[in-house]
């Protein structure tokens, strides 16, 4: 027999209602029972995160090692170690200072058979820096190719003169990413007479 397509989507969205209905006639939940993972009582990392990059900001840091408060949440009424450490705890919350040693670290809580492991990484000594780069470059690159008579020198044109006085006078670290042609020109016409000075 034959089923229209209007009794199809009927008949299909009747026995999805019906089993998402336990058998005692209630909806099922997609909560996590207590305790369970993803519940608000399950122990688990809050701070740091996994995989978190850590300089002195993130705690105290010392010649040998970065302290960090470890919080996270946890069970009602458990004791939580991490890495050996005892926390405090309040209200479903624990707290811990853990020294980091080593370039890469793993932190781990515990409370009876249940744990919550992180990997984490200390930027020792960090300082401000940044990262400097230029894209879709070709046209500087074309005024030397064509007018190489022009140019002595690499930096006679005002493009790399620019970046190289930035460079003198704040050490900045110049990357420029470049296209290998343009509307008449590409890179086999560059000619070597600023060999040199590239190598340099």
């Amino acid at each position: 027999m034959k089923i229209g397509r209007k009794e199809f989507i009927k008949t299909t969205a009747m026995l999805g209602t019906a089993g998402a209905m336990g058998l005692s006639g209630q909806r099922r939940s997609n909560a996590a029972e207590p305790g369970k993972s993803g519940s608000v009582d399950a122990l688990k990392i809050s701070f740091p995160r996994d995989g978190d990059v850590l300089n002195r900001h993130d705690g105290v840091e010392k010649a040998d090692r970065l302290l960090l408060t470890v919080t996270g949440s946890m069970p009602p009424e458990s004791k939580v170690l991490v890495n050996g450490i005892r926390a405090r705890s309040a209200n479903g919350t624990f707290s811990c200072d853990v020294p980091i040693t080593r370039k890469t670290s793993k932190i781990v809580a515990t409370t009876g058979d249940t744990s919550d492991e992180i990997t984490v990484w200390w930027n020792k000594g960090s300082k401000k820096r940044f990262r400097f780069s230029v894209d879709d470059n070709i046209q500087f690159l074309k005024d030397l190719g064509l007018n190489p008579e022009k140019y002595n020198s690499l930096f006679d044109h005002w493009y790399l003169r620019f970046y190289r006085d930035m460079h003198k006078e704040f050490d900045a670290k110049v990357h420029l990413n470049i296209y290998y042609q343009t509307d008449g020109f590409n890179l086999a016409e560059m000619p070597d007479q600023w060999k040199e000075e590239w190598q340099d």
